[in-house]
């Protein structure tokens, strides 16, 4: 199927590459018209394909890959490698015949009994493959002579190009680590920045640097905010934005906005308008959200549509174009270990165990790994004659809003039976204000909603400086941008706007993109 020669050069992890990714998962992994696919040509992407499913404990996927390779491929070696990582050395398959001697010379390196005096010889090909992949395994471990022995056997490119990888495979994980399976961990990748950052910065410290500022990434989203921020210094260069956001996410940790808004005004100076990433596929969405009503559903799960979702599903009878992901409810966060149970069992959504936070939890995300669309289960909590209902912001606080109480009762929708709330139509009025009916797209619910229990101070400052950024990190257009700024200057209190100077910065990134 694929060529035999591999571009070492372009093993970095690309929005396509994640595209193809999910995809596949959608088509359970059907390699069989994929012949003529110039993506599928490039052993490259195969290698980076079934290097993501390895992340995700999917030997199952793997096997399906390495059975439509021919054998030949300089992958399939690599890919026989990865899955034997994966079941461990000492168990033997029936669907993977005796390694071939490039294998068995790297496997023999796991165990306990190498002598690391003996010398390793590493030529281009496979074997760099094989080593890259024992490096990583090896270095999320701390098993630092392991793989200090393997990087004295690479040339002095081969080092840069195994730095450079990690470096983007740690910012994919940053990302995209909750997404991957419930039991995936930062704490491994940290561990193989440390164990990098130490036994390659004197073969390569440009690669090294670049790889602290990856480390400093996922550092600062498991908590480690100020061990994030001395990464950053040490990377040297102009980094004064990534260490806005750190410091910004320090502050969030401690509940302090004010000092937030400072660095947040600092990030908006920096940030770029982006480009329209993707389009939304409303048909894939609504059968996922039709899948998980049913997960739950059988699980004993009383699940209703909430937010968006129920004001498409009663105004429209579909899910709206401009929605990026859908919203379900469930009535007391004591719930959350029911759904997460049923989510588990099901095999194709995962969520990140932390966010199981007890009675603390608001909204958990959720991941669907067939079709690579997000839902948000949000958990109402029985405050006697209200509803408590909240969003768990990304940078770390929650947004709280008040709905009346209400009972549930069956409504179709999607030629399925959803829960609904029974007075929806003063739910809907409570969140989106009494004019529900007429379409308004460039609603701003965290902003605008009737039922926000914050509309004033360093919060809800915050939040006009964070729908400001994402606006800007989606490449929004310029309409959504103006009205954004129109709306809060008639809401919010004069003290809680930015500046004159950052919105100007602000509008002028949209006004200087070329549509």
């Amino acid at each position: 199927m694929i060529a035999e020669k591999i571009n070492y050069h372009q093993l970095h992890i690309t929005e396509e590459d994640v595209d193809r990714l999910r995809a596949l998962s959608d088509q359970s992994m059907n390699f069989s018209n994929m012949a003529d696919d110039d993506y599928f040509s490039k052993p490259e992407n195969v290698y980076k394909l079934a290097f993501i499913l390895g992340i995700r404990s999917d030997a199952a996927q793997l096997l399906k890959i390495w059975q439509n390779l021919s054998e030949t491929s300089i992958v399939r070696d690599a890919i026989e490698f990865e899955i034997r990582l994966l079941i461990g050395p000492r168990i033997n398959i029936e669907e993977i015949p005796v390694y071939a001697a490039k294998v068995s010379k790297f496997t023999n390196l796991l165990s306990d009994k190498i002598d690391l005096t003996n010398a390793l010889h590493i030529d281009e090909g496979t074997e760099f493959l094989i080593a890259l992949r024992l490096i990583i395994s090896a270095g999320s471990k701390g098993e630092s002579k392991l793989v200090k022995h393997i990087l004295n056997a690479l040339s002095p490119e081969c080092v840069i190009i195994t730095v450079e990888f990690v470096t983007n495979l740690v910012t994919f994980c940053a990302q995209n680590l909750h997404r991957m399976r419930p039991t995936a961990s930062r704490k491994p990748w940290i561990e193989l920045c440390n164990t990098l950052d130490k036994l390659a910065y004197r073969k390569c410290p440009d690669a090294v640097n670049a790889l602290r500022l990856a480390n400093a990434a996922i550092m600062t989203r498991d908590g480690k905010h100020l061990n994030a921020l001395k990464l950053v210094k040490s990377a040297g260069g102009d980094n004064k934005r990534f260490a806005s956001s750190l410091n910004m996410a320090e502050q969030l940790s401690k509940g302090n906005f004010k000092l937030a808004n400072v660095f947040a005004d600092q990030i908006i100076l920096k940030t770029r308008l982006e480009q329209n990433k993707g389009e939304f596929n409303r048909v894939t969405a609504e059968q996922s959200l039709c899948a998980l009503n049913t997960i739950l559903q059988d699980a004993g799960v009383s699940n209703f549509i909430i937010s968006g979702t129920l004001l498409g599903c009663i105004r429209d009878g579909r899910i709206f174009e401009h929605d990026k992901d859908f919203d379900i409810g469930v009535i007391g966060w004591e719930s959350q270990f029911d759904v997460a149970a049923a989510l588990l069992k099901s095999g194709r959504f995962t969520f990140d165990p932390r966010n199981l936070r007890g009675h603390r939890l608001f909204l958990l995300p959720v991941f669907d790994l067939k079709t690579g669309y997000d839902c948000d289960i949000f958990f109402f909590h029985d405050k006697g004659d209200h509803y408590l209902h909240g969003i768990d912001v990304d940078q770390g606080f929650t947004i709280n809003f008040k709905f009346s109480k209400f009972e549930l009762i069956e409504h179709k929708f999607l030629g399925d039976t959803f829960l609904i709330p029974d007075q929806y139509d003063k739910m809907l009025s409570e969140n989106y204000g009494d004019d529900w009916r007429t379409p308004d797209p460039k609603y701003f619910v965290l902003l605008e909603s009737p039922a926000l229990l914050e509309k004033l101070g360093p919060k809800y400052s915050f939040c006009i400086r964070s729908q400001m950024l994402m606006l800007l990190e989606r490449g929004a257009s310029s309409e959504k941008a103006k009205e954004l700024l129109r709306r809060v200057k008639m809401i919010a209190q004069p003290e809680d706007l930015p500046s004159e100077k950052i919105q100007n910065h602000f509008i002028q990134q949209f006004l200087n993109m070329n549509y």
